[in-house]
């Protein structure tokens, strides 16, 4: 696994700990729903990172699909 995925992991598994933290009445809601942006907003940059590396990774496949093409 990669970095990234690594860190997406963490960051979803930290959101559902303190989810389940609040149901179970141990933190003040306003402090988890705090938390739990930051978290989120950490994990769709770490989404939006893994998905611009697949685009680059994809044109370049694309440059190749077509070089290949040109040379049949």
């Amino acid at each position: 696994m990669k970095n990234e995925e690594i860190v997406f992991w963490i960051l979803f598994i930290l959101i559902i700990a303190i989810a389940i933290w609040v149901l179970f009445g141990s933190s003040e809601v306003s402090e988890a729903a705090l938390a739990i942006g930051l978290l989120c907003q950490g994990e769709l940059l770490a989404i939006w990172r893994i998905v611009s590396k697949l685009e680059v990774e994809m044109r370049y496949i694309r440059e190749d699909l077509r070089k290949s093409k040109r040379k049949k």
